[in-house]
């Protein structure tokens, strides 16, 4: 790779940046640093207006709801049930149409939202009657030690200061209050064999910035937190493969897609053994973390 050198890093301060993926049909660059391994955009080809931009253009449809919504949080709620107090505060920050926050309240939380999106922010507020502030964490200026808990799903990736993100995140929080944030895995097993799919992670020009497992630890820990676990998913590529050889041995007869047949069985076989065991070495597209401060 061509080594860059008018980029600083903006976590670590190195300048030894390189080229991390060249996106020609965008004519944008991504950056790697090499010494902490932070990646972004170029920062000319960022979004001007986020207010602006996620109103019109990333929220530009309609909301009609999601379906399957509890399978479709599920893996959320296993770290708030195991480590939130559901009597306590709430925010979450990228409440988007609020669809998940509302459940969040019927578990017994008091909510609160932040979305940058007037569009969804307003479906939100209409829907379930939520509190949503429109705008950025940092705008919505909450007080200090204010909340018991924070959810943060594909957020940091979006902000164009991750670090001025987490530690406002861990000024509102009360002392001994819980994170819970996840973010795309650029380094992942599945991104890294597929051209395709690493796009889908870069995900021109809604990411201004990814973080590797290592880096996205030493974020948390520098704006304060302690972590007290970080999950990757597991690579689909390999939870299909090793699916289909479980039905080929048991000699099924059933012709479903390997996606399918993920999409029914992957979670169930993740915690056997042998998956724990690949599972450190074909780590999937997301990186999930539970912090508290």
């Amino acid at each position: 790779m061509t080594k860059i050198n008018t980029q600083t890093c903006h976590f670590c301060g190195s300048k030894d940046i390189r080229d991390f993926f060249n996106d020609s049909k965008n004519n944008a660059i991504y950056y790697k640093c090499i010494k902490c391994g932070l990646i972004w955009l170029d920062p000319e080809k960022r979004i001007d207006n986020a207010h602006n931009y996620y109103s019109n253009v990333y929220y530009k449809e309609g909301f009609s709801g999601r379906e399957n919504i509890d399978a479709a949080f599920s893996y959320r709620f296993r770290f708030i049930d195991k480590y939130m107090n559901r009597a306590g505060s709430l925010l979450e920050v990228g409440a988007a149409s609020g669809d998940f926050l509302h459940l969040l309240k019927y578990r017994g939380f008091t909510v609160y939202g932040v979305e940058v999106s007037r569009r969804a922010a307003s479906v939100a507020r209409e829907r379930y009657g939520l509190n949503i502030f429109c705008g950025t964490l940092n705008e919505a200026e909450f007080p200090d030690n204010f909340f018991d808990n924070i959810v943060a799903y594909h957020v940091l990736e979006h902000v164009f200061d991750p670090q001025s993100f987490l530690k406002e995140a861990y000024r509102i929080l009360k002392p001994g209050g819980a994170l819970l944030i996840e973010v795309p895995n650029p380094t992942g097993f599945d991104a890294r064999i597929s051209r395709r799919l690493l796009k889908n992670i870069l995900d021109f020009p809604n990411h201004s910035y990814l973080f590797p497992p290592k880096l996205f630890q030493n974020m948390l820990k520098d704006a304060g937190f302690t972590i007290i676990t970080l999950e990757t998913s597991f690579s689909f590529f390999i939870a299909s493969f090793i699916n289909k050889l479980r039905f080929y041995i048991k000699g099924s007869q059933h012709k479903q897609s390997s996606r399918n047949v993920y999409a029914k069985q992957g979670i169930n076989v993740k915690h056997r053994t042998l998956l724990k065991f690949f599972s450190r070495f074909f780590t999937g597209m997301k990186l999930t973390a539970m912090v508290k401060k």
